[in-house]
C-alpha cells in the first residue's frame, strides 16, 4: 500500500484536483506521495531522500512561477475573512488548549484496534470521535501565544487527514501491504487495485476511485 498524498503533474509537481492544476500549489515530501514518478513511494527511500528530491523540485517550480505571476489584488472584506481565520484562535482568549485538543485526536487515532488491526464498526467509532472534535472543541480552542497559533493550525489540518484516512480505509474492503482490515484479511486485487482519490467539491468531501496503472510500471508486483 501506499501512504496517499496529494496528486501532483508529474513535470512540474503542481498540485491537481478535479482533473485541472492549481496555479502556485506545489507538494513535496510526503503530501506528495501519490504516484508521480512512475513508482510507488517506497521506491523513492528513505522519508529523508524523498523529501529533499521533492522539496528541491517543488522549490524551483515554485520560484519560476512567482517570477511572472501578476499582482493579486484582495478586498478588504476578504482580507477581513483571512485575517479572522488565521488569527480567530490567537484572539479568543479562552477554552480548550491546543494541547488537550491533540491529545484526544491521538487516543482516538493512536490504538492500535483503530490504526493497525482495522476494522470496520472501530474505524466508524473513530470517524464519529473525530467529526465531535471538529465540530465542538475546534470552534472553541485557543492560542495562548503566536507560536501556539502555530499548534492551531496544525489542528485544524489533523482533523481533515484523519477523516480522510477514516473514510478511506472504511471503503478499502480489503488487506494490503501494510494496510489490514481484520474485516477484509484478503488482498483484492480484481476490485481493489485501485487508488482512492478524495476532493472537496462544493465544500464535501467526496471520493472516487482510479485504477493503478501497474502495467506502467518498472518493477511489477508479485501476483495475489
Amino acid at each position: 500500500g501506499s501512504l496517499g498524498g496529494l496528486v501532483v503533474t508529474p513535470e512540474t509537481q503542481v498540485v491537481k484536483t478535479n482533473g485541472t492544476t492549481i496555479p502556485g500549489l506545489y507538494a513535496a515530501g510526503d503530501s506528495a506521495g501519490t504516484n508521480f514518478t512512475g513508482c510507488t513511494y517506497g521506491t523513492l527511500g528513505s522519508g529523508m531522500c524523498h523529501a529533499s528530491v521533492t522539496g528541491h523540485r517543488a522549490g524551483e517550480f515554485a520560484a519560476e512561477y512567482v517570477k511572472n505571476i501578476e499582482t493579486i489584488s484582495f478586498t478588504e472584506e476578504e482580507i477581513a475573512g483571512f485575517e479572522k481565520q488565521t488569527m480567530g484562535a490567537l484572539q479568543r482568549g479562552y477554552g480548550f488548549t491546543t494541547d488537550h485538543v491533540l491529545s484526544r485526536i491521538q487516543q482516538t487515532l493512536f490504538p492500535y484496534e483503530v490504526r493497525i488491526i482495522m476494522k470496520e464498526d472501530r474505524l466508524n467509532a473513530a470517524l464519529t470521535m473525530i467529526g465531535f472534535f471538529r465540530d465542538h472543541f475546534l470552534p472553541k480552542t485557543y492560542a495562548k501565544d503566536i507560536r501556539d497559533l502555530r499548534n492551531y493550525h496544525e489542528l485544524r489540518n489533523m482533523m481533515v487527514g484523519a477523516e480522510v484516512m477514516l473514510k478511506t480505509a472504511i471503503m478499502r474492503k480489503e488487506s494490503r501491504g501494510w494496510f489490514y482490515r481484520e474485516d477484509y484479511p484478503r488482498r483484492d486485487d480484481k476490485n481493489w487495485l485501485k487508488w482512492i482519490i478524495a476532493k472537496n467539491v462544493n465544500g464535501e468531501m467526496t471520493f472516487t476511485t482510479e485504477n493503478v496503472p501497474i502495467e506502467k510500471y518498472p518493477i511489477q508486483p508479485p501476483k495475489a
